[in-house]
């Protein structure tokens, strides 16, 4: 064998092992780093994603937390219900009387409740009922409260905010009472104002015997609330209404009787 050839033999055997790692580079270690880099990158694009997602959810969490916070003091539903509750435990605590409880405007909806009313006085066979008088004399009789007495007293407030007004007759053993019970709705969690009150002092004792007389404190006042129905992408945040537990009474009337009445 000449040198010529052993040179080839030499040249060929040096170029086989490196062509046979540049053929295992290109067909198994670079598809495995292509790969790789490509895990790599589409765990980088899920972590912004599961950043924005959270970032989102905490917003999310901390506006409903903000916003159930703020319906406390003005929700965007009318609430009458939980208002009239109210109304109730600031008369248990001035230890007054509400004798007439009437809503001047058009949050109740009397149209819609007239509606159902007819609906239920109307009997099976498609027949009406006939109304009951007393009822119809006592509606006619009752005196209608001005719409526009409290709307005027309101009248300055912001876009989009409605108020809820209630005129109500009260009653209360003496003037002490009759403050604590505007303080009671004043300091409610749900924002209310007192827009009219108007009272007749109790008349001045001219003997012994009628000082020892205990007459009531009868007065007017007018209260108004406050929501924002524009704001329907929030009605579900809405705070429930906490009514209370029913009492289980057979007998709703203070009064005695005996066993055997009870049983008939």
């Amino acid at each position: 064998m000449d040198n010529r050839t052993r040179n080839l033999l030499t040249a060929v055997g040096l170029l086989l092992p490196i062509l046979g790692l540049v053929l295992f580079y290109m067909f198994s270690v670079l598809p495995q780093k292509q790969e790789v880099e490509r895990l790599e990158a589409q765990v980088s694009q899920n972590e912004d994603v599961i950043r924005v997602l959270e970032e989102k959810e905490n917003n999310k969490q901390a506006e409903s937390f903000d916003t159930n916070a703020l319906q406390r003091m003005v929700p965007v539903k009318p609430l009458v219900d939980q208002f009239i509750l109210d109304l109730n435990q600031a008369e248990l605590v001035s230890r007054s009387k509400i004798q007439q409880l009437d809503f001047v405007d058009e949050v109740l909806n009397p149209e819609q409740y007239a509606e159902e009313s007819t609906s239920e006085e109307t009997s099976e066979d498609g027949q009406e009922n006939p109304p009951d008088v007393a009822t119809e004399e006592t509606s006619e009789d009752a005196p209608e409260a001005p719409p526009n007495e409290i709307g005027e007293a309101v009248a300055g407030l912001p876009e989009g905010i409605q108020s809820v007004n209630v005129s109500m007759a009260m009653a209360s053993d003496n003037y002490p009472s009759l403050r604590t019970f505007l303080k009671s709705i004043e300091g409610l969690p749900r924002m209310a104002m007192v827009s009219g009150l108007s009272f007749t002092g109790k008349p001045e004792a001219v003997s012994l015997d009628e000082g020892e007389e205990t007459k009531e404190l009868l007065y007017t006042a007018d209260v108004s609330t406050f929501y924002i129905p524009s704001l329907t992408d929030l009605a579900e945040q809405t705070p429930s209404i906490d009514y209370p537990e029913p009492a289980d009474k057979e007998n709703p009337l203070y009064e005695t009787v005996t066993d055997e009445e009870a049983k008939e």
